[in-house]
């Protein structure tokens, strides 16, 4: 049940306790992040929302305990894969080297596709720059992995063959 809401800003959402015990939400894109911040402002908590754009980068980044990189662009019929790969590379590795530059100990969780590639990048940036610390880069991926693993291990005990032959 949520506690009765005490901001006048919007008397109809509710409380938010998770940004409510946070100091700040920065957001940064290319272009959205200020209209989504400002669409968030709205919301009941004691929290602060920034959006940042373009050359804001290191604003969005300055104090940050956690990193969610989600970035990429989408593909297009016309575009090849391999063409794909590298825009989204140069965009995570811009984004990595921002992190070590401005939020060298924040914690880094990595949702852009293909996951294994973009760790990899990040991985070898702030190996570049002295700051990487394994204990805070991680990848959705891997989190799926992990929630999997108890049932995989059940059915190898079980002799489930997977190959299906």
């Amino acid at each position: 049940m949520n506690a009765p809401n005490n901001n006048p800003r919007n008397e109809n959402m509710p409380n938010n306790d998770w940004l409510s015990t946070t100091h700040s939400l920065s957001l940064y894109d290319i272009s959205g992040a200020p209209g989504i911040a400002a669409d968030m402002s709205h919301v009941a908590t004691a929290g602060e929302v920034n959006g940042y754009i373009s050359e804001k980068l290191g604003n969005a980044l300055q104090g940050t305990k956690i990193v969610v990189i989600a970035a990429g662009v989408p593909r297009k019929p016309n575009i090849a894969r391999v063409d794909l790969f590298n825009t989204n590379a140069r965009i995570i590795r811009d984004l990595a080297q921002a992190i070590g530059e401005d939020a060298p100990e924040a914690h880094i969780l990595i949702t852009s596709d293909p996951v294994n590639s973009t760790v990899s990048i990040v991985t070898e940036v702030l190996k570049k720059a002295s700051k990487f610390n394994p204990a805070k880069l991680s990848a959705e991926e891997e989190k799926r992995i992990q929630a999997a693993l108890p049932e995989l291990k059940k059915n190898i005990e079980k002799g489930v063959n997977f190959l299906g032959a």
